[in-house]
């Protein structure tokens, strides 16, 4: 079955392409769940007026984001947590504390999965985080982790 997909779908295609699938996998997945319709010539019309505006979309984010970069790349974050006499804390700092506080100093919401973090934070002191705004904006931040009081 030909379907015009309205999404980007991994492994498929991309918005506005047509695209040759299986008649189960295009009626149970794709037209189901709003990612696809039955290819038809007001379809085809309809996808490229799609694909147009998914695209300015996509740059007004991709514009955004990398405004945003640039302010949380000067702003350091500082988080709090009980620690020991040795600098160990005794809960660690997870990628929701960071974005918690990240949201509050860009002005934005930030996704605790946009954080990328290859443990929880656990001494004290400044650690460099990385945090992936969009698929192609990433930055690098400073993160400072003092004792609470």
């Amino acid at each position: 079955m030909k379907v015009v997909l309205l999404d980007n779908i991994r492994g498929i295609g991309k918005v506005g392409e047509v695209k040759e699938v299986n008649d189960g996998y295009a009626r149970n997945f794709l037209i189901r769940r709003g990612l696809g319709k039955p290819a038809s010539a007001g379809a085809i019309k309809e996808s490229e007026q799609l694909k147009a505006a998914k695209l300015e979309a996509r740059t007004l984010a991709h514009a955004q984001a990398v405004a945003m970069a640039a302010t949380l790349a000067n702003t350091p974050i500082t988080v709090r947590g009980k620690a020991n006499d040795h600098g160990t804390l005794f809960s660690g700092i997870t990628e929701t504390d960071i974005a918690e506080h990240l949201s509050a100093a860009a002005g934005a919401h930030i996704a605790p999965t946009a954080v990328r973090l290859d443990g929880h934070l656990k001494t004290l002191g400044e650690h460099t985080v990385h945090v992936r705004l969009t698929e192609d904006v990433g930055v690098d931040i400073v993160v400072r982790v003092e004792a609470a009081s």
